[in-house]
């Protein structure tokens, strides 16, 4: 029994430092300074949930053998964009002892209510944009990034403030990313279609 445990153990700790290896590079090349516009325009979701359940297991991530956590959710408001969130697997967490985590991955506690930006469309390490940066923690009427307020939004950016701060609230937040969202999708109208030189070609 204990040979067959610290087998176990040893596999696990292998493995946990082997995906240590292969995330980190590739994430610290995906986590830099990003404005509200990139962090919207690489979102296919944004929504507002509240974790109701999070229970971690063995399973695959990335075609790899890895701790996952599966999250449980509700919607508290309408998807800003994108369909309502009931669940989320994301890497990491702790099975009879072993745990694996990815640097800089916010942890999302049952209980607490979260707006999230999420990339889903395609395979990604993190399905959060900017791992952390897609994060908003909304408690006490306010928001928070990595644990400390979120007091504004100057030329693009998000401002931390200081814990004695008091951070803009989620409604302020929200209407900053449908105003980034609207201008997105103005953009997006106004751009020539590819098909107009076929379309243009074939008419004559």
């Amino acid at each position: 029994m204990s040979t067959t445990g610290n087998t176990k153990r040893g596999i696990a700790a292998g493995l946990a430092l082997a995906l240590t290896a292969l995330l980190a590079p590739a994430e610290a090349t995906s986590v830099k300074d990003l404005t509200l516009t990139q962090l919207v325009s690489e979102a296919t979701s944004i929504v507002r949930v509240k974790v109701t359940g999070r229970e971690a297991g063995w399973g695959r991530h990335l075609d790899q053998p890895a701790i996952v956590s599966e999250h449980r959710f509700s919607s508290t408001h309408k998807p800003l964009l994108g369909e309502p969130l009931a669940d989320l697997t994301l890497f990491g967490g702790e099975v009879q002892g072993e745990r694996q985590t990815l640097v800089g991955q916010p942890e999302l506690v049952p209980g607490r209510e979260y707006l999230l930006l999420l990339t889903q469309a395609r395979p990604v390490q993190c399905p959060l944009v900017g791992i952390w940066k897609g994060v908003f923690e909304l408690r006490r009427g306010q928001v928070f990034q990595e644990g400390r307020p979120v007091v504004d939004v100057v030329d693009d950016a998000l401002v931390l403030g200081q814990d004695n701060e008091r951070g803009m609230s989620p409604a302020a937040l929200e209407a900053e990313l449908r105003s980034r969202l609207k201008a997105l999708a103005a953009k997006k109208a106004e751009a020539p279609s590819e098909e107009a030189p076929e379309q243009q070609g074939g008419a004559k």
